[in-house]
């Protein structure tokens, strides 16, 4: 560990000490990991770890910094007298992020069984983003309904984690119903359904979803991934015609059109848009 300034040293072991000092003293742990514990043992003796705030900005340094194994975050939240929303998604972010996704709904459950009320809009995307990267739709639908229940399906992120965890979980007609029947959507709301059915190789809802696409939401990625989708299906014509519409071609677009060709056994074209990439791209 670093050698500690005097003024460092002198901070740690003020008779009291205030949430402006804490905030200075919890910044220096993220390259000196190590000081923590002493700052701990100042702010458990001063009962300044009863005050929401300062165990918030500890157990968040906890979290995002990899230098604390997850088991420590989980102490100090077992020690936090009144848990908030955002500690308990802090150490959820913290679980997803050491590959504990399996922790969230664990830890949401024992909070809420104590009736604290400590969910918010952002909990319940971490939630379904936990319950998508295990594909556990079972989990993910309990979620669902606890996000019916409290009024959150109307915001945005919530929707958009909806349809991306029932589509990890291979249940498209569940995300469709959740985009079609979603007030709000937005640029990831359009991205996330129609890259679940560019996934799975359904053609038809894929050029339906794209076709009704707002023109505002439509971009070079979505008309990429349309290409290579024609490509996979054998439709080049398809294909050349959406290249030939784009207002904006990327190299991706390029490589996407190329291997449609190829694909298809279609060599000469190959071969021809290569040479025009090399004009376009490197003139």
């Amino acid at each position: 560990m670093p050698r500690l300034s005097s003024a460092l040293k002198s901070a740690i072991t003020k008779p009291t000490i205030t949430l402006s000092l804490l905030e200075t003293l919890l910044a220096k742990c993220y390259t000196s990991p190590k000081l923590l514990p002493q700052i701990l043992a100042r702010v458990t003796t001063s009962g300044l770890f009863n005050d929401t705030y300062a165990a918030s900005r500890i157990i968040s340094l906890t979290t995002t910094s990899l230098s604390y194994p997850l088991h420590f975050s989980l102490l100090l939240l077992q020690q936090t007298k009144s848990p908030n929303g955002f500690i308990l998604n802090s150490v959820m972010r913290g679980a997803i992020k050491r590959n504990f996704p399996h922790y969230c709904i664990p830890l949401y459950n024992s909070l809420i069984t104590r009736e604290l009320e400590v969910a918010d809009k952002y909990t319940y995307p971490i939630l379904l983003h936990a319950c998508a990267i295990r594909s556990c739709e079972f989990e993910g639908k309990e979620v669902h309904n606890h996000v019916l229940k409290l009024g959150f399906s109307c915001d945005v992120y919530v929707v958009n984690t909806l349809i991306n965890m029932y589509s990890a979980c291979g249940n498209l007609r569940v995300a469709r119903e959740v985009f079609d029947g979603s007030p709000v959507l937005d640029s990831v709301s359009w991205n996330s359904i129609l890259a679940a059915y560019v996934q799975s190789g359904d053609v038809n809802e894929s050029l339906c979803i794209f076709i009704s696409m707002p023109d505002e939401e439509r971009d070079v990625y979505t008309s990429n991934s349309m290409i290579s989708l024609f490509a996979k299906s054998n439709m080049v014509f398809d294909a050349e015609n959406l290249f030939d519409e784009m207002s904006h071609r990327d190299i991706v677009s390029w490589s996407a059109m190329i291997s449609c060709y190829e694909h298809n056994g279609w060599v000469d074209s190959a071969r021809r848009n290569y040479s025009w990439v090399c004009c376009e791209a490197w003139p």
